[in-house]
């Protein structure tokens, strides 16, 4: 019943194999997924069972791995889950259940006899047994046999059941179920159990289209059994010597058999070293019993000496090793010959007491001390034994090993003998050989010479009828024939270099020579001949053959002719178009290049068919031209600006255009291919053929031309600065942009684009740095002039509209993405070696400031309407109101100028991003604003506190809905932040001053600072005037702030109160500020959306004016006073001017320019990059608004 079987009938059918991740598992996974299988293995062992799923799917097979626990239920059920589930006919077909572990070591009586004696007292409890063989190789096998006949239930979602049993489970047993094993009750019993399992199952199955079938396999050599070695080994068995190894081919060919032979079922396997076969487990077989019998003795007469015997019972010497009769001496000895890795026996501090201590651990322990005492001894003489035995083989190995050395050295000298002696006959041999073959190698170089004569013989009869033909044909001015043979001849000669030492040769080579000079003069006086007589159409043919003579005379010859004729074509152009002469003058630029032209076409009709065409003529022309022209120009263009003339910059272009278009057109010759035009660049891999020999004469003079654009720019910002917004006919439109800005970036394209043609290099850059320096003009001298406040010639100044201000900001954000744009496009038409050196963005930055401006400018339009309402509330009588009820009678006002400007406003702004920061704005206005007014309105009585508490309020509130649709929640945040820094002030203020250190802790508490200064001006703010009042309420202060409580919570200086000054009375809204009060205005600012641009802390009196914004950015951190007012106007910069601000800002003329430029830089850094932060707004200058058109679509917008 032997020979391996084919598992293909289970292609696409589903198996699982607890255990498969070695051994027999693994044997049995693998010839299943060859079959086609899909096969889940289930084990613990992670590590194995992924590898053997990995290795066998990457041969294209159906394998998975489960982490599976079989004495876990919820672990066994997700593997057979999942193993019904893998296959396609989400079933299950066949499952091996093979999982199992080495049962302890020792009978049961064994293992009582090692414990302690019995006690009666309560306290005492014995020891539980281990049961692990038991739950994994039973009651595990008891689980998995049911899970297996529960999911082989599934139909099949591939073929129909049928009445035939397809499925089959496998049970993996032992012999061992079949016999005595007194060395392991509980493994005897685990397997006496699954065997009864099998028995009491394999009737009942048909019942569910299942067969179960057992395996009883004899010794495997799997790492199971190799881990039982050492205990086998210490009772004698070893491999070959008492223990035969059984195959496991065997044992798979069982497992196949069992599950897809339909008429293989209820049968038991035994696996011996001689095959596997039927074990008649039924009556007729005796319950196995024969089998049995007949087996044990075949392996008897084999030698073997089974640790296992049928109806027998080993003695105890051989069925326990030490530690099985003491449990808790097992611990501290050696186990199946293995030591343990920190064994506390091989320590050189050894204590005998800490392991008597451990094995009587209990005074009921003491009467196994004889018996503990022999197992010892025992121990020890078997050790004993064992060290001797050792020490005898040990003696007789090192015997043998001096015996072999022996025996080497012998053999070693004897193979130095034979070596030697194999040298001696290969000498010999050599030396018969050479004697034999010493006529032979005379013969061979003998006839080798003889062909070497022959051959140079041959050749030399060749060369010399060649040679002369070639004087014979050479006089006859036949140039075809003479073209061929000088070729012969020259060839022919190169083999006789190493014989001219022979006086013949050398003669026949200096008369080569001379045929080879005397052609190429004849040649060259044909030439001479034929063009001064004008005679070329007639010897046209002539010539052409010639031609053919000096290609083969070689480079030398083909550069003489060709120079010289170049020089001939050429001699008339430089006798015409001398420097110095009026032809020659760059006015005349075009007559040179008709002229050439013109040559050029003569040598296309008359002489192109003379030249042969890889010589290349008319590009050496052309480059021979192209040399002398430059070096023309740079001597006119030289002698120019030596005599101090000036170069007159339109001829200069003209010339330069002219000489682009004319190199243009050869390349296009010679390459068959345009040049690159002003829009597009050339790839990196075009070489140009003729290039540019010829303007480059005139790239050292470019930056005339420069300057020339940098005069024209410079007109042209005053004519900008000098026009309105927009035309008084023209209709208003939120996303329009001022079209001097589309003029502008136009000019820079048309300007770009022309010198890009003319030179990619220096003076590309310094065109850019033009660029730059007068987009910093139209910023500062006419985006900014634009929402800067006008006098009046009195008072109030002109603000600006909200349109002009739209205006301006969707011009500075159009420019601040142009200038982006312009930057790329410089760098992509620059050289390489000057892309770092061009950079645009500071001048970015300049625009995003003035965005920031604008959107400053907006609010400052909100302020204006605003100031009403705050006069309302100062004139109130805020000392008379004793408790706060609603909202104060100016903020109804108050809320709906808010509303209808901000409003207004936002309709107008396009952008998300610029919605967001004016409302970030107002209300970091409105908050500093109102502590302003708060200042303006002392005495505050308690309840006027409370009513402006309650003001607070409703000013929130309404800020909270000044953006369309739902606030976002960081909007939100910002406006509690922002009037929340308000309300411990007015906390502070609604406490009564009796009694005095309830007062004195509200401070300590809401304010919470140590400056005398700021209490003062709460008690100012309180009306407390009475000195002896305000001394008593100081010296509590003073007492209290450096108290326990306090000291840890309190600051230096409150950041609300420090800038209040509470010494300015009234306010007003008709004045424009000086730059040095826009300076202060600014350097009050706080934290806000455009760190530059917050309005936090600013009074109410303060006027934003944006011709001052850039000295007002110098001293940004300085912290004057809050509420100074800021009396006097001045007039805005004189146009076409600069900005030419004087006084306290301490600049004027081009500094305050620089200043201003650097200035506006900055607040554009911090602007962009708070703008980038607003939520559902990406990269700044993007959103789902439409932006500004730019300048090539303008005409289409408009």
């Amino acid at each position: 019943m032997n020979g391996h079987l084919d598992a293909s009938s289970l292609k696409d059918r589903s198996v699982i194999v607890t255990g498969g991740a070695s051994g027999i598992g693994l044997a049995a996974v693998t010839r299943f997924a060859e079959g086609g299988a899909y096969v889940t293995i289930a084990d613990v062992q992670d590590a194995l069972g992924n590898k053997a799923a990995a290795d066998l799917n990457a041969k294209g097979c159906h394998v998975s791995f489960v982490h599976c626990d079989t004495t876990d239920w919820e672990s066994s059920v997700a593997a057979f889950k999942h193993a019904a589930s893998f296959g396609p006919n989400k079933s299950l077909d066949v499952a091996l259940l093979n999982a199992g572990v080495g049962g302890d070591r020792g009978s049961l009586t064994d293992q009582v006899l090692a414990a302690p004696e019995p006690s009666l007292d309560p306290d005492v409890i014995p020891t539980r047994p281990s049961r692990k063989g038991a739950a994994v190789n039973f009651l595990g096998v008891y689980d998995n046999c049911w899970l297996a006949l529960h999911y082989m239930r599934l139909p099949s979602q591939v073929e129909p059941t049928t009445n035939t049993q397809q499925k089959s489970i496998i049970l993996t047993a032992s012999l061992a179920a079949y016999a005595d094993m007194p060395a392991s009750s509980d493994y005897n019993a685990s397997k006496f159990g699954v065997r009864g399992l099998f028995r009491g199952l394999r009737h009942t199955t048909a019942a569910l289209n299942v067969r179960v079938n057992l395996l009883a396999p004899y010794w495997i050599n799997t790492p199971l059994v190799q881990s039982a070695l050492p205990a086998l080994e210490a009772r004698g068995l070893k491999p070959g010597q008492g223990l035969s190894w059984a195959s496991i081919d065997d044992v798979v060919d069982a497992i196949i058999r069992s599950a897809t032979d339909p008429s293989v079922g209820g049968k038991a396997w035994a696996i011996w070293p001689e095959g596997y076969s039927d074990m008649g487990e039924d009556e007729a077989g005796g319950w196995a019993g024969d089998h049995l019998r007949k087996h044990w003795e075949i392996q008897r007469q084999k030698g073997d000496n089974m640790p296992f015997k049928p109806g027998a019972r080993l003695p105890a010497s051989e069925a326990l090793s030490v530690g099985e009769k003491n449990p808790v001496l097992a611990a501290h000895m050696p186990v199946n010959g293995v030591q343990h890795e920190e064994d506390l026996l091989d320590s050189d501090n050894y204590d005998p007491i800490e392991h008597l201590d451990q094995i009587f651990s209990h005074p009921s322990t003491l009467s196994s001390v004889s018996q503990t005492f022999e197992i010892l001894q025992a121990y020890q003489d078997d050790l004993d034994d064992e060290i001797e035995a050792l020490e005898d083989e040990q003696i007789q190995s090192n015997a043998e090993c001096l015996q072999r050395m022996e025996a080497s050295k012998a053999e070693l000298a004897e193979l130095f003998q034979r070596i030697e002696s194999v040298r001696e006959r290969a000498l010999r041999t050599e030396r018969n050989i050479t004697e034999m073959t010493a006529d032979i190698k005379q013969l061979d170089n003998t006839k080798k010479n003889l062909t070497l004569s022959m051959t140079a013989l041959k050749r030399l009869q060749m060369l010399t009828t060649a040679y002369e033909q070639l004087r014979a044909m050479s006089k006859t001015r036949q140039y075809r024939e003479c073209a061929q043979l000088l070729q012969a001849v020259i060839q022919l000669m190169a083999h006789f270099k190493s014989y001219r030492s022979i006086d013949q040769i050398a003669t026949l080579s200096r008369n080569v020579a001379d045929i080879q000079r005397e052609l190429l003069e004849q040649v060259c006086e044909d030439f001479e001949i034929t063009f001064s007589k004008e005679e070329v159409a007639q010897k046209r043919g002539l010539l052409h053959e010639a031609c053919m003579v000096v290609d083969a005379l070689g480079d030398a010859a083909r550069s003489r002719l060709t120079t010289w004729y170049c020089n001939t074509q050429l001699r008339q152009y430089r006798h015409i178009f001398k420097g110095d002469q009026e032809a020659g003058s760059l006015d005349n630029i075009d007559r040179r290049y008709a002229w050439f032209k013109k040559t050029l076409k003569i040598y296309d009709e008359e002489h192109a068919a003379i030249f042969p065409p890889h010589w290349r003529v008319n590009e050496i022309l052309a480059n021979v031209f192209a040399e002398g022209t430059r070096e023309d120009y740079k001597g006119i263009l030289s002698r120019t600006t030596r005599n101090g003339q000036t170069i007159d910059v339109q001829l200069l272009l003209s010339c330069l255009q002219q000489t682009l278009d004319f190199e243009h057109a050869l390349e296009r010759r010679f390459n068959q291919t345009s040049r690159t035009s002003i829009d597009t660049m050339a790839s990196a891999s075009d070489t140009p053929v003729f290039g540019q020999p010829i303007s480059d004469a005139f790239e050292p003079y470019l930056s005339l031309w420069v300057e020339a654009q940098d005069k024209e720019l410079a007109g042209l910002i005053p004519q900008y600065r000098q026009r309105p917004t927009k035309l008084a006919d023209e209709d208003f439109s939120s996303q329009h942009v001022i079209a001097s800005s589309t003029e502008l970036f136009n000019f820079y394209r048309h300007s770009l684009a022309q010198c890009a043609k003319l030179s990619t290099g220096q003076p590309l850059l310094d065109l850019a740095k033009v660029f730059g320096r007068y987009l910093d003009q139209y910023a500062q001298q006419v985006l900014l002039f634009y929402i800067s406040e006008k006098p009046t010639g009195g008072t109030p100044s002109r603000i600006p509209s909200v349109e002009d201000v739209i205006l301006v900001l969707n011009t500075a954000d159009y420019c601040f993405q142009t200038s982006n744009s312009l930057e790329e496009k410089i760098k992509s038409r620059i050289d390489d070696a000057l892309k770092d050196k061009v950079d645009l963005q500071s001048q970015a930055d300049a625009f995003m400031g003035i965005a920031s401006a604008a959107v400053r400018g907006l609010v400052r339009r909100v302020e204006v309407d605003l100031e009403p309402s705050w006069r309302e509330m100062r004139n109130m009588s805020w000392s008379k109101i004793e408790i706060g009820e609603h909202q104060s009678p100016y903020i109804t006002g108050l809320e709906n100028r808010i509303k209808d400007r901000s409003s207004e406003i936002l309709g107008m702004l396009h952008k998300q991003q610029y919605a967001r920061a004016f409302a970030d704005n107002l209300v970091e206005l409105l908050a500093s604003t109102y502590v302003a007014n708060i200042a303006q309105c002392k005495p505050i009585s308690e309840g006027g506190a409370e009513q402006m508490l309650l003001d607070t309020h409703a000013i929130r509130n309404t800020l909270t809905q000044i953006l369309p649709g739902t606030p976002p929640p960081l909007f939100l945040k910002r406006v509690t932040a922002a009037f929340g820094k308000i309300e411990p002030l007015l906390k502070t203020l609604q406490v009564r001053p009796s009694p005095p250190e309830a007062l004195v802790q509200a401070y300590l508490i809401h304010i919470s600072d140590l400056s005398e200064v700021n209490f003062r001006k709460i008690l100012e703010l309180k009306g407390i005037r009475a000195k002896s009042e305000q001394n008593h309420l100081v010296e509590l202060f003073q007492m209290h702030k450096f108290s326990p409580r306090y000291k840890d919570t309190l600051v230096e200086k409150s950041p609300l109160l420090t800038p209040l000054n509470l010494s300015a009375s009234g306010t007003s809204t008709g004045t424009a500020v000086t730059p040095a009060g826009a300076l202060h205005n600014l350097s009050a600012l706080g934290n806000s959306a455009a760190a530059s641009l917050s309005t936090a802390n600013i009074p109410a009196n303060m006027k934003f004016d944006a011709s001052g914004l850039g000295n007002a950015i110098i001293d940004r951190f300085s912290s004057p006073g809050l509420g100074t007012p800021r009396d006097g106007a001045v007039s805005p910069p004189p146009t076409g001017t600069g900005m030419h601000t004087t006084g306290d800002g301490g600049f004027s003329g081009a500094e305050a320019g620089a200043k201003l430029n650097e200035n506006l830089k900055n607040i554009g850094k911090f602007f962009k990059r708070d703008l980038g932060g607003f939520g559902g707004i990406g990269r700044f200058g993007s959103s789902k608004t439409t932006s500004p058109a730019p300048p090539e679509d303008r005409a289409n917008n408009r």
